[in-house]
């Protein structure tokens, strides 16, 4: 008698790409928390609560905690507290939301480029950190 293995599903990965400035234009802007000497993508659900990293499958606040980089786990609610609190600051590339950096246009990277780097130069951070390998490319270039 054969046996067959189970068969395993595949899980499928929807591929997403660029998406239009006007596709989430109805949503805010989500603020920077910046400060001087400080030592370090909205996405959908940032610019609707007008927090970053909102989304609470996000692992971002608690990676920064779990890294030590601050001493207690901070809900997204509280990232203006970054600076004075925890000497962090926290910026974007591109200002409109977008679900991920892969429905950004590298044009749209590469014209955010002058301005983070006006606010790294204005604010003189320690430390930058990214978020995402191509918001690093586009900065890199």
């Amino acid at each position: 008698e054969e046996t067959s293995s189970p068969k395993r599903r595949k899980r499928s990965l929807n591929k997403r790409g660029y998406a239009s400035p006007d596709t989430y234009a109805h949503l805010g802007l989500v603020h920077d928390y910046l400060g001087f000497g400080l030592d370090g993508s909205p996405g959908v659900m940032s610019a609707a609560t007008g927090h970053h990293f909102a989304n609470p499958t996000n692992h971002f606040w608690r990676a920064l905690h779990q890294g030590g980089l601050v001493s207690r786990f901070v809900p997204a609610s509280e990232d203006h507290t970054l600076p004075e609190k925890y000497n962090l600051g926290i910026t974007n590339l591109v200002e409109r939301p977008s679900i991920e950096a892969a429905k950004l246009s590298a044009k749209e990277m590469t014209a955010g480029v002058p301005a983070f780097l006006a606010k790294v130069k204005k604010w003189r951070p320690r430390i930058v950190c990214f978020v995402g390998k191509g918001i690093w490319l586009a900065v890199k270039n």
